[in-house]
């Protein structure tokens, strides 16, 4: 029995807790969202939280170091670079149901407005392509 102990335990020790927290916060920040049991989600959305406040405090050569240090993927950091001037980022969890086997409880943690940064930056990069395109054809006539 936890008396007093303010951390989420999730039933692990915290080298799998750690773990868990990396992996699971790198696939929120690549997809957008993730499917996982109630107590895990709970446990994600508090660290994420945590995470995106950190990430607009930090700048530069910092927040790249905070972001190895935190994440697993590149593709995620970039992404979190993305909603780092994005001021106040929300996540938020929906209960699905319950799972097979086990009827555990499911939910999914999503961050909200993740689709519109996304492609944000992708019509960005697309409108850089498009013209370096138009001025290639210009100078070679």
């Amino acid at each position: 029995m936890y008396k007093r102990v303010k951390k989420k335990k999730i039933g692990v020790k915290a080298t799998h807790r750690r773990a868990l927290r990396r992996n699971m916060l790198t696939s929120l920040l690549e997809s957008g969202k993730v499917e996982t049991t109630t107590a895990k989600a709970k446990f994600l959305k508090s660290k994420a939280d945590n995470f995106f406040s950190k990430v607009n405090e930090y700048e530069g050569l910092s927040l790249v170091r905070y972001l190895k240090r935190n994440l697993t993927t590149v593709k995620a950091s970039k992404v979190a670079q993305l909603f780092s001037g994005s001021g106040n980022v929300s996540v938020r969890i929906v209960k699905s149901g319950f799972r097979k086997g086990d009827n555990a409880e499911l939910s999914i943690v999503s961050i909200e407005g993740y689709d519109d940064v996304i492609k944000k930056s992708t019509k960005k990069k697309s409108t850089k392509k498009s013209e370096d395109k138009e001025k290639s054809k210009k100078d070679t006539k």
